[in-house]
């Protein structure tokens, strides 16, 4: 992690963006990398059945917003329309929003392929579609095997 948010102090508001930092950790490997690996072994019929229900579209919403809203009131911080309290206030809602949305989706995702996903993020740094295609490549191994031992 950067400096910004590994050093300091912890009050209110670097405890948030802290936690914003993880989420964001999260939300990259388990659910933009190791979601788009599960959906390649999901059979049609699932993977239409996620992006259909309104656990989905509820999440995508969320997903949406917050990068909308993450620019959106920075700016108006910056040009005094709101204080930067009530824009903490806003994330704060909207990453507790965000969180319960993306339930839904997680029941979809490839523990091997999310778990792989996290593991290149930290030790294969900045090699984002080669991460993805180990995590492709580890995820149908495990798939096989399992297939093996039934």
């Amino acid at each position: 992690f950067s400096a910004n948010y590994s050093e300091g102090a912890l009050d209110f508001e670097s405890t948030l963006y802290r936690l914003k930092k993880w989420q964001y950790v999260l939300y990259k490997t388990v659910i933009l990398h190791g979601l788009n690996v599960s959906m390649i072994f999901a059979e049609d019929d699932d993977a239409y059945a996620l992006v259909r229900s309104s656990g989905f579209r509820a999440f995508w919403l969320c997903l949406n917003a917050a990068y909308v809203l993450e620019f959106f009131l920075q700016t108006l911080v910056k040009r005094r329309y709101i204080h930067q309290r009530t824009m903490l206030a806003l994330n704060q809602a909207l990453m507790a929003i965000s969180t319960y949305a993306v339930i839904p989706v997680l029941r979809a995702v490839v523990i091997s392929a999310a778990a792989t996903c996290v593991v290149l993020n930290f030790k294969n740094r900045k090699r984002e579609m080669q991460n993805v295609a180990w995590a492709i490549f580890i995820a149908r191994a495990l798939e096989i095997s399992v297939e093996f031992d039934e």
